[in-house]
């Protein structure tokens, strides 16, 4: 708030979904304390010893999922929901950017990955039905693991074992034909 210089900010808090609780202390109950407006006024940074008054300020939460939120948190929440991306729009971010880049960090030349529309839609069906953003990360990672040479595309035809996604199943043959 002093580097902004307004009292009254926008903060974004992103992925409230994935908050841990451990010995250092319990974010929700941060959280909780901080979005009450009966208690942000008077609420005070314990790292810095210092009090904030938060009355003013608007925070905006994102999350791929509710169902990981404490329900105290997310009774202090609004929600608004918003649609992910279409097949179509997957198609097309893997196509322009997530494709390319994996190409260019792994090392191989395009011709080395011969990648259909159709495996994409596969890959596109079956492992990005999370968040938006997640869902391209999620994507971004599998397609990297799938082109590392000991054990993607140029691995397979080598005989070497076939890449495996987040949850460590392995990769359908054919995404790697």
């Amino acid at each position: 708030m002093r580097r902004a210089g307004v009292r009254n900010p926008v903060l974004m808090l992103d992925e409230v979904d994935k908050l841990g609780r451990d010995f250092r202390g319990d974010p929700a109950a941060a959280l909780l304390e901080i979005l009450d407006p009966e208690q942000n006024h008077t609420f005070r940074d314990h790292y810095l010893d210092l009090p904030f008054d938060l009355s003013k300020t608007f925070f905006i939460c994102t999350a791929n999922t509710l169902e990981t939120i404490p329900g105290p948190l997310l009774d202090r929440l609004e929600i608004m929901t918003l649609p992910g991306y279409s097949e179509e729009e997957k198609l097309e971010i893997a196509r322009r950017y997530l494709v390319p880049r994996q190409i260019a960090n792994t090392g191989l030349r395009p011709e080395q990955l011969p990648l259909s529309e159709a495996a994409l839609r596969v890959m596109i069906s079956r492992y990005t039905r999370e968040g938006r953003g997640a869902a391209a990360r999620a994507h971004h990672r599998a397609r990297g693991a799938q082109n590392r040479p000991q054990g993607g595309l140029a691995g397979a035809a080598a005989g070497a074992p076939r890449p495996r996604d987040a949850r460590g199943a392995a990769w359908p043959r054919d995404l790697l034909a």
